[in-house]
């Protein structure tokens, strides 16, 4: 049995119909509906400078600290910022930093629709760093959307190689698929020798090879790898050990699998 080819059509309709906020929130509830229930008019507002560019953001801080554990613990430990009002993240690009701001006041992806990967990985970084585990996860199936429907690209190794931290959810999540990639395509990478492209990432001083050995040596189902969008919750953090809603899903394959 083709467990790749298992799930399609029927996978999808149970996937793709769900509303983000379903599949997507922790079992704790935080997000849209406990920020809409806030009070904003006591709530002081934060100003944040963002990048070198020094793009400036006025959030409220109930919405800040509701919605991330970084900022939660910087205006609780008696910082500076918690003092002024002000915080300086000259690290972080702008671009990124926006869809924070709608995600933390939206809770939607009204402003990543046609997001490219880059775009993706870079805003699930941050959502790491700031502690946000509803935009984690939603950011982790937004990336494994996109590989189903535009393919994936060894562009996405090169970029977690050099931006990502290699023991991240991010990064496992993209060598596994780095290594189904190649798995479903031997006669392209490995006809009569491993193709330039191939040995130039594994070439790469960057590159996560300790990751990329787990996943090639990992357990085998029926000797296949099992394609990493199969199984989005390996790669999701889970806040306070909720219950992932993906995890609660009777997938197709499933059955398959676990019978």
């Amino acid at each position: 049995m083709d467990l790749n080819k298992v799930t399609t059509s029927a996978f999808r309709r149970k996937y793709f119909l769900l509303s983000d906020a379903a599949r997507l929130r922790d079992a704790s509830m935080t997000g849209v509906e406990e920020v809409k229930s806030q009070n904003f008019a006591a709530s002081p507002i934060i100003t944040i400078s963002v990048g070198k560019e020094k793009a400036v953001y006025r959030i409220h801080k109930a919405v800040l600290i509701k919605e991330s554990s970084f900022f939660e613990k910087m205006f609780a430990s008696g910082m500076i910022e918690s003092q002024t009002h002000q915080v300086s993240l000259p690290e972080d690009q702008p671009e990124a930093f926006e869809q924070f701001v709608s995600w933390v006041y939206a809770g939607n992806d009204s402003q990543m629709k046609d997001a490219e990967p880059t775009m993706i990985m870079t805003c699930w970084a941050l959502a790491d760093k700031f502690g946000v585990p509803s935009w984690h996860n939603w950011l982790i199936n937004k990336l494994i959307d996109h590989w189903d429907f535009h393919g994936f690209s060894f562009d996405h190794v090169s970029w977690v190689s050099a931006n990502a931290n290699h023991e991240s959810a991010l990064c496992r999540l993209v060598i596994d698929q780095f290594v189904w990639h190649l798995e479903e395509n031997p006669n392209t990478y490995f006809k009569n020798e491993t193709s330039p492209e191939v040995s130039q990432l594994l070439s790469r001083p960057d590159f996560p090879h300790a990751i990329f050995a787990f996943s090639v040596f990992s357990p085998r189902f029926g000797g296949r790898f099992i394609r990493p969008g199969l199984d989005p919750c390996k790669y999701h953090a889970h806040k306070g050990g909720a219950v992932c809603p993906v995890s609660l899903l009777k997938f197709p394959w499933s059955q398959a699998l676990w019978g």
